[in-house]
């Protein structure tokens, strides 16, 4: 999950943090390939 994170996370909050940024950049990225991917079917189909 923090394979990218450049520093050492050794508390609690600290996981906490880095797995509510994960999870939020998934949902975000997800969100971005889902509409490229809808307007370029979109524009096919049309």
């Amino acid at each position: 999950m923090a394979a990218t994170v450049s520093a050492e996370i050794t508390t609690r909050p600290g996981w906490r943090l880095v797995r509510a940024n994960v999870l939020v950049a998934f949902a975000f990225n997800t969100v971005i390939i889902a509409m490229t991917v809808s307007l370029l079917f979109g524009s096919l189909t049309s």
